[in-house]
């Protein structure tokens, strides 16, 4: 749901004059977001997001033709490309005029552990990581071998894929999932605000539910 929160100007947490992630300021709630939340009041009662359709649900659809767009990652290329269904792959659209609707981003990398001193392979373990994994060629192998677009500049340019290449054009912008242990706090409450709001006859309004998670998370974090 990140490209449709960040779409009408959301975000988890800003940022300090270092740049670094700043948990104070949470931005679930924020005004630019509030002042776009009646239009996921609509879309609900359109029936346009129903969190009913889970992730199962909507893949489903989507492979047997059943509705034209579904929201995932590079991760479901293999099932797509199994199954038949023509498609493309597209960055997510503009919701409101002037604010990009960004995807979170998740980074897979490699690292030394303290094992492999132990188990006498340290002096490999580093080579591997900080020579081989950070060549070009290397991450260029590893992300067609996974369908994944690589994060080394050079390797991208080196694919040829044209799924792989689409999935790092609409990575452009997109936001890292942020890496501090205050984030845990996040998960639960800001789904709950979009099941909230979401789910139908009976749904509570999109500023009320923000807000109250909002204040939940702020609580959580002290």
């Amino acid at each position: 749901m990140y490209p449709f929160f960040s779409g009408l100007g959301g975000y988890v947490f800003g940022t300090n004059k270092a740049g670094n992630l700043d948990p104070s300021d949470i931005g679930i709630a924020n005004p630019k977001f509030l002042k776009n939340a009646p239009l996921i009041d609509r879309w609900n009662k359109e029936g346009l997001i129903r969190s009913q359709v889970n992730d199962s649900i909507a893949k489903d659809l989507f492979l047997k033709g059943k509705v034209a767009y579904y929201i995932t990652g590079p991760w479901f290329l293999a099932d797509i490309r199994k199954s038949g269904v023509p498609y493309a792959v597209s960055a997510f659209p503009t919701i409101v005029p002037g604010i990009k609707s960004a995807p979170f981003l998740g980074v897979q990398g490699y690292m030394v552990t303290k094992y492999s001193s132990a188990h006498g392979v340290e002096s490999l373990a580093k080579d591997l990581v900080a020579n081989y994994m950070m060549q070009p060629a290397a991450q260029a192998t590893l992300a067609l071998a996974n369908d994944r677009s690589p994060a080394n500049l050079k390797a991208l340019a080196q694919v040829k894929d044209k799924d792989l290449k689409a999935f790092g054009a609409a990575s452009t912008g997109g936001v890292p999932m942020p890496n501090i242990p205050q984030m845990s706090s996040v998960w639960q409450d800001l789904g709950a605000a979009w099941v909230r709001s979401t789910k139908g006859s009976g749904s509570i309004p999109a500023r009320k539910s923000f807000i109250g998670a909002q204040k939940s998370i702020a609580q959580k974090i002290g």
